[in-house]
């Protein structure tokens, strides 16, 4: 049997550790695991709890708080207003040149939809203690042969995979590359990404100095509802920090505004504006987030992906 995965992420990565049979082909593997990016939550749930026992840690759970800002004040979720709700919304799903160009001119703005909002339940955030870094290299070491980096895929078709060097008739494919780029990688005619998928690209800065947002150890986040501030969240990972900024932020524009020290980058696929859930062409399953085009996509519900029905 000749099963692939497309992608050497975090998804690509989990699929092959459960299912020994697929190779991963990928130009490279993903930031979370080489380290670039390793600022990500395990939110605790059965199958996360089972991963990480899988590959050898100990289950060590932490709670902590998420901390809103609204107007410039830290409030409970519970105090949270409407108009709050929707500029946290609006924050995450719009880049911010829109947002202020908007705000300067008057002009509302709503993304609020039934399947789409933000609710006033989200106080705190039940995860688990592990480095991901080290999940990452743990994967990478127990996949080891499946593993197949510098393998470029150039095209796919309803029977095979072609990459710069050779070509590779497959039985089932997983593919988790962004569903754009497998769009354009596809050669058939049977399937074509959908004109309506929208996103945004998001700017990480990853700074180690103290972040004026921060109220304290007890916090994990902090969203900031103020439409003249650019940063959406703010995250804590040991004494890491990482801001988030919906749309595209240069090395230039983020100095001026955050103690940059720890790097910056710009993930191209990194907001999913409405989510769609996408039909695959025969003998292939989207895995992830940017692959489904479902902004559910996080670790723990990939794992639900992988340990259920294709």
């Amino acid at each position: 049997m000749s099963r692939y995965v497309l992608g050497g992420g975090i998804s690509g990565l989990l699929w092959a550790f459960y299912h020994p049979d697929y190779e991963v082909l990928t130009d490279q593997v993903g930031r979370v695991i080489t380290g670039a990016d390793a600022v990500v939550w395990l939110n605790d749930t059965d199958l996360t709890r089972g991963l990480i026992v899988d590959l050898g840690f100990k289950v060590i759970t932490v709670k902590k708080k998420i901390g809103y800002l609204s107007g410039g004040q830290l409030i409970r979720y519970d105090q949270l207003m409407d108009r709050d709700l929707n500029d946290l919304l609006l924050k995450k799903m719009v880049p911010w040149e829109a947002i202020d160009l908007a705000r300067r001119s008057g002009v509302e703005m709503t993304v609020r939809t039934p399947r789409r909002a933000f609710t006033k339940d989200s106080g705190s955030i039940r995860y688990l203690d592990v480095d991901v870094q080290e999940v990452g290299r743990r994967l990478m070491s127990a996949v080891g042969g499946q593993l197949k980096v510098g393998c470029r895929v150039a095209h796919v078709n309803e029977v095979s995979i072609e990459t710069l060097n050779m070509k590779l008739a497959y039985d089932h494919v997983v593919s988790t590359l962004p569903a754009p780029v497998f769009a354009r990688l596809w050669n058939g005619h049977a399937w074509v990404a959908p004109p309506h998928l929208h996103y945004c690209p998001v700017t990480f800065v990853i700074s180690r100095q103290m972040s004026d947002y921060w109220p304290g150890d007890e916090y994990a986040m902090v969203y900031d509802a103020d439409l003249g501030s650019r940063v959406s969240r703010v995250g804590r990972f040991g004494e890491t920090w990482r801001y988030e900024i919906t749309g595209r932020v240069d090395d230039e524009v983020a100095a001026e505004y955050f103690p940059v020290d720890g790097g910056i980058f710009v993930n191209p696929f990194g907001r999913i504006v409405q989510d769609v859930m996408l039909e695959p062409p025969p003998k292939i399953t989207f895995l992830g987030r940017s692959a489904t085009w479902d902004h559910r996509g996080l670790i723990d519900v990939v794992l639900e992906r992988v340990h259920g029905n294709r």
